[in-house]
């Protein structure tokens, strides 16, 4: 269990994504925002969150239309904004 705990405050320490999962702040789904094509938070455990982040900077990459898929690269989106598209 102990292992576990330093892991955790090793990858917050290191995780140089924006928007990170083990984010000490309680109310960052609602204040962190993250912008297409911006770097995934690489926990171990992949949330919904980090798919849905994972898939838009997949479509950017392979160019295709962005409104097609309802995303716009202007735009900061918060996590609660990710989980609910």
């Amino acid at each position: 269990m102990r292992s576990i705990a330093k892991k955790w405050r090793f990858h917050r320490d290191s995780c140089n994504a924006p928007m990170c999962i083990d984010d000490p702040n309680p109310t960052w789904k609602n204040e962190v925002v993250w912008y297409a094509g911006e770097e995934v938070c690489k926990q171990t455990t992949i949330t919904k969150l980090q798919k849905r982040q994972t898939n838009i900077n997949h479509v950017l990459g392979r160019g295709q239309d962005m409104k097609k898929h309802k995303v716009r690269l202007d735009y900061g989106y918060t996590a609660e904004e990710l989980l609910r598209m």
